[in-house]
């Protein structure tokens, strides 16, 4: 996606029809950084993937910032979503509204 600079994996099997374009996006794809905040159980038990770390770390262990590097938000999204309560997103303020109008859309089916 060259209007935020992350790469996006895409079906191929909906793929219609597949055209060189007029010209080279100057855009380039770059890592993007994600803070969160996990709390109670999953901070505790929590294991850090790949280019993540601790950045922030409360004295009695119920809460820790992680900030991620990483190419795929989306990826990181859906992880992020099945830790329900026990996950805040930070930053960017775009990937915090993202989650929320992902799991408003959840809501709205059970309305």
């Amino acid at each position: 996606n060259s209007a935020i600079g992350e790469i996006q994996n895409l079906n191929i099997d909906y793929v219609q029809e597949i055209r060189e374009l007029p010209s080279k996006s100057t855009y380039s794809v770059s890592e993007s950084t994600v803070v969160f905040k996990l709390k109670d159980r999953l901070a505790k038990a929590y294991k850090l993937y790949e280019n993540e770390e601790i950045t922030e770390k409360d004295k009695k262990n119920e809460t820790i910032t992680i900030t991620a590097k990483v190419y795929d938000r989306n990826v990181l999204l859906k992880r992020l979503l099945k830790y329900g309560s026990y996950c805040e997103v930070i930053f960017p303020e775009y990937f915090r509204k993202k989650i929320l109008s992902t799991v408003d859309a959840a809501l709205q089916n059970y309305e």
